[in-house]
Order: C-alpha cells, then sequence, then structure tokens
C-alpha cells in the first residue's frame, strides 16, 4: 500500500483537547478562527474553550453567514442565529476583530451554489499569511461547506509550501460532537437529485470514464435511506461497500444500523457482508486508513479490467465526513485520482425543540484535529 499522508496523525479529544490547547498557546500565536454562523447551539463551543486559554497574540474571526433564501426552514431559526453571535461577540470582547463573510446558497434560477462560494472566500496565503494558526471549526457549518472551505485552505497551505516557504501556518480542524443534537438537525426540502460536491467530483462524470466501474462507499448514519437511495441512483455502482461505526460511543449501533437497514442494502441492493467497512466512531484518522485500504484493494484486483473509480457519501457525523474528506482530498486533489463525494443537497435545515437544551450543550465532546504544519514537518 503507498505511503499515507495522514498514517501518523494528530488528534486530541475532550481533556487532551484542553491540555493541549493550554500547552500550545503558551508560545504567542496569531489564530484565525473560521466558523459558521448558524442556529446550531455548539457554535462558539470550541473557541471559547480555546478562548478560555489565553495566552499572547492575535484572535480573530472569519464567520460565514449563510444566505439560504426566504423560502428556507432555517429561518425559522433567526433568534438562535442572532444569539450564537451574541455569544461570540461577548467572548471576543477587544481581544481580536470579527469579519462576516456571506455567501448564497442558491442562485437565482434555483441552483445550488454554496459550495462554490465556500470555495472563494479564501483565495491565495495573503488571507493567512500574518497567522499562526487557523482554526476551522465545522460545529455550526453544514457538509457541503466546510468540505470544500477546508479542502481550498489546505490546497493553498500545499503550493505555499511547494513553492519554498517555511513559515507556513497551521491547519486545525475542531468540532465539538453530540449524537443528540445531530439527530436533532435534520434536513430539509431535498433535491430529488443526488450529485457530486464542487470540488471534489474526483472526474467522476468525464465522458473518458464512463466504462470504468464505480465502487461506492457510503459511510451510514440514521434514517438516511431517502439520500441513500438519491446517490445510489446517480453513482451507479458496480460494488457497494458500507462504512458501520465500530467502535462507537452505543455499542450496539452498528447493529441498529444494520437492522434499520436490512432490507435496502441486503435484499434491495444485494450488498454482500464481506464488503462491510468498520472504522471508529471518533477517529476521522481511522476512518481515513479504512476507506484507503478498501480503495487500494479494489485498485489491485480490478486492475487487470482495466481503472475504477470511486465514490465516497458522508451520511453520519461531522467527525466522520472529516475522514472522508481526508480521503477525498488526498486521493482526487493531491493524487489526481478519480475519488469524488456523492450527497444530496437540501434546501435548509430544521431543529428539534429542546436541541439546545443546558444538558444536550454540557454533554458535548471537544475534538481538535491537526491536518498540516510543524507536526508533520519531517514526513
Amino acid at each position: 500500500m503507498n505511503t499515507l499522508r495522514w498514517e501518523d496523525y494528530f488528534l486530541r479529544k475532550n481533556a487532551q483537547f484542553h491540555d493541549f490547547w493550554q500547552n500550545y498557546l503558551k508560545q504567542d500565536r496569531d489564530i484565525l478562527f473560521v466558523l459558521g454562523h448558524g442556529f446550531d447551539p455548539r457554535m462558539c463551543l470550541c473557541s471559547q474553550a480555546i478562548l478560555d486559554k489565553n495566552g499572547n497574540g492575535k484572535r480573530d474571526f472569519v464567520v460565514v453567514n449563510f444566505v439560504e433564501g426566504e423560502n428556507s426552514p432555517s429561518k425559522d431559526y433567526r433568534q438562535e442565529v442572532e444569539n450564537n453571535m451574541k455569544q461570540l461577540e461577548e467572548s471576543v470582547d477587544k481581544r481580536g476583530k470579527i469579519v462576516q463573510k456571506s455567501i448564497q446558497m442558491e442562485n437565482d434560477d434555483g441552483y445550488r451554489i454554496g459550495p462554490r462560494e465556500a470555495v472563494d472566500i479564501f483565495k491565495t496565503y495573503s488571507d493567512f499569511e500574518n497567522y499562526t494558526d487557523i482554526v476551522v471549526d465545522v460545529s455550526s457549518m453544514p457538509f457541503n461547506i466546510y468540505i470544500p472551505l477546508i479542502g481550498k485552505i489546505l490546497l493553498i497551505l500545499d503550493r505555499e509550501k511547494a513553492s519554498g516557504n517555511k513559515m507556513i501556518s497551521n491547519l486545525h480542524v475542531t468540532v465539538a460532537e453530540n449524537s443528540t443534537i445531530d439527530r436533532s438537525i435534520k434536513k430539509s426540502g431535498l433535491y430529488d437529485e443526488a450529485t457530486y460536491l464542487y470540488g471534489f467530483t474526483g472526474n467522476l462524470e468525464t465522458i473518458s470514464s464512463e466504462e470504468e466501474p464505480t465502487v461506492w462507499i457510503p459511510i451510514l448514519g440514521e434514517q438516511q435511506e431517502g439520500q441513500i437511495e438519491l446517490i445510489e441512483n446517480h453513482v451507479s455502482p458496480k460494488e457497494i461497500c458500507p462504512v458501520l461505526p465500530f467502535p462507537s460511543v452505543n455499542p450496539r449501533r452498528g447493529d441498529d444500523l444494520m437492522l434499520d437497514y436490512r432490507e435496502l442494502l441486503m435484499e434491495r441492493l444485494s450488498i454482500e457482508l464481506r464488503n462491510i467497512i468498520y472504522a471508529a466512531e471518533q477517529n476521522p484518522f481511522e476512518l481515513y486508513r479504512q476507506v484507503q485500504k478498501t480503495i487500494e484493494h479494489y485498485r489491485d484486483a480490478l486492475h487487470p479490467l482495466g481503472k475504477c473509480k470511486f465514490a465516497i457519501s458522508s451520511l453520519s457525523s461531522k467527525l466522520m465526513s472529516i475522514g472522508a474528506f481526508l480521503v477525498a482530498y488526498e486521493e482526487s486533489i493531491s493524487n489526481k485520482r478519480k475519488v469524488g463525494i456523492a450527497y444530496v443537497e437540501s434546501k435548509g435545515y430544521s431543529m428539534k425543540k429542546g436541541a439546545s437544551s443546558d444538558m444536550n450543550i454540557r454533554s458535548c465532546e471537544f475534538f481538535s484535529l491537526w491536518i498540516f504544519g510543524d507536526c508533520y514537518s519531517t514526513s
């Protein structure tokens, strides 16, 4: 198997999260935080935890506003959005500046353009050169925004490193995970067709690759049957390798998912049990490794018959979707191989009452991933 970029990785959870940032900020650090301005009650948790560690240096913020249109169900949560911004402003106070950048999620013709807009938030390394660290917190960002956004930042940093710059910003990704809140926030108004994520099409739809078989790797989460069917119809895979969480916080979660999707997976899609991939629910780097191994296996097995291509779909948590991102970035962006991310767009999101309860907030788990920078300098 080829050497993996993130074979050695940096991941900190809960107490380790706090210990890392406490020690890391003993040195002067100029930090640019990138947050989504949404109604998710976890919007400010990670950045607040880092700000609480004090330390010297800049503490600036880019807050991404999602302009979804007046018909979006997300408009029902204006008050929650305003409360989150007020909380952020109070925590930052005079320690740094807050810049808001808006992206249109839909154009005048009704096409979803959010991912394209996300890619243009940052354009060159000049956006980062005054910062030692970039922290992208995805706790309050939708999947189709934070994946292309992180991808663009990482691409800029990779190119700057390739140009010979030795003093490049570090890139961290943080997330406050809570499965109860995740289940309480749902996509509303799904589009009736799946697509490939902008920036991560993997050239899967080019004419030259039409005859190449597609292996589809869906990362399963609860209540996603409609999306699974739409994506499967779009991808038209020859092989399907679903990912189940194991180990997981709930030891029975993988079994429960198989029971929920038994008819769809086993009878309608005829998935073979040997094709199932197991990956740790709270370790995106482990998911990255397992999916990379699967891709390498199929490339070797199908090589005598020609080339093949791969589609990944994240239908689970933000943590696991970051694992999917790492695979797609390394394969399609860095290595120019045919690996894309397939998903279904939505017209907005809705949140169940009580999702932002104090009990849910207190039970959030904090994760910090260091995906570019000093800790990889010897690799």
